[in-house]
């Protein structure tokens, strides 16, 4: 975690001074203030079309999504990348859990599927490039404006992901309630406010995380 924390300090070098934000760094990415966003892939409309970035900021820029490209990962002890894989579920407690599993069965076969990921065009995204390549995936109005190689980048970013809640293999139960209460993210929030060192800002997470856990 020290290290994590040394390399968001690092990189927060090269940020635009002040807190900022989602709504921030949509902005500044859009007005040309920033080249480059930590962002996730729901930012593709916002770029690709007149509308969404108009709610944003005034001139539409029709080149923007000719001039943007996607990291997929970051390295610094190795690669990695940020992500989660959104499924859907079945409670133990349904009344009807075979109308629900034929339900889940059909929004996830062929063309369903697709339709339901183009509900959110470039927000959500398929785990398998075989549909990201496929031509009625890309037969979208923002998706093939990226086209077929953009796509199976932005996608290939699960092959590296990582999270806290993961460590070799094994799950951390307790860091979904650490994550819920956003103790990482206030960590980093102090470190920079008060110019922590790496090591101070752990300190401060492992007491707010014995806190918490505590309760």
């Amino acid at each position: 975690m020290i290290e994590a924390f040394r390399f968001y300090k690092e990189l927060g070098k090269y940020s635009r001074p002040g807190f900022t934000g989602v709504p921030e760094a949509l902005s500044s990415y859009l007005n040309n203030e920033a080249a480059m966003v930590f962002y996730s892939t729901y930012i593709m409309d916002d770029i690709t079309v007149e509308e969404v970035q108009k709610r944003t900021v005034e001139q539409f820029d029709p080149k923007l999504v000719e001039n943007t490209g996607f990291a997929n990962l970051m390295i610094n002890t190795r690669a990695s990348s940020f992500g989660e894989v959104v499924g859907l579920g079945i409670l133990n407690t349904s009344k009807n859990k075979d109308a629900a599993e034929q339900w889940i069965k059909f929004l996830m076969s062929g063309s369903n599927y697709v339709y339901w990921l183009h509900m959110a065009p470039g927000g959500m995204n398929p785990t398998r490039s075989s549909i990201a390549q496929m031509d009625e995936f890309l037969d979208n109005p923002v998706l093939e404006r990226y086209g077929k190689d953009q796509i199976t980048t932005i996608i290939s970013a699960l092959d590296t992901v990582e999270r806290f809640e993961f460590m070799e293999g094994e799950i951390i139960e307790e860091m979904s309630i650490l994550s819920g209460n956003f103790v990482v993210g206030k960590a980093i929030n102090r470190m920079f406010a008060n110019d922590w060192t790496p090591q101070q800002t752990a300190q401060w997470a492992q007491e707010e995380a014995e806190r918490v856990l505590a309760k």
